[in-house]
This record gives C-alpha cells, sequence and structure tokens, in this order.
C-alpha cells in the first residue's frame, strides 16, 4: 500500500514544529515517514526562511536535514 502524500503549507509545517502544538503530531508523522512529503525547491526555500526567521538558522539545518 502506498502512504500518502501531503503538501503541507509553510504556516501549518511551522506550527507542528512546537512540541506543545496540537498540530505537533504532522510533524511527528513527518518523521516517521507516515507519508511522502511532497515539496519543490521553492517550498524548501520558504520553509527555511520561515524557520530561520522564527527560530533561527540552526534550527533550520536539523529541521530541514531529514527532507
Amino acid at each position: 500500500m502506498n502512504k500518502p502524500r501531503l503538501v503541507l503549507d509553510t504556516n501549518i509545517f511551522l506550527v507542528s514544529l512546537a512540541v506543545h502544538s496540537k498540530y505537533h503530531w504532522i510533524y511527528k508523522a513527518l518523521v516517521n515517514k507516515k507519508f511522502d512529503l511532497v515539496v519543490s525547491n521553492e517550498i524548501l526555500t520558504e520553509y527555511q526562511e520561515q524557520i530561520s526567521n522564527r527560530y533561527g538558522l540552526g534550527y533550520t539545518d536539523a529541521s530541514l536535514d531529514y527532507l
């Protein structure tokens, strides 16, 4: 059976990173490979810019390494 494919809006991706967020299950499901994240270079760049603005560059690199 194929895993579901998902495109995440940047805002949803950002709120899912926070451990205490009710949307953190999305991030955990992504890390646990429960679905395939569909992204383009533009989406990855936007993720990186927004995470960097909110959390700092070090966190950005750690968060996006697995993508």
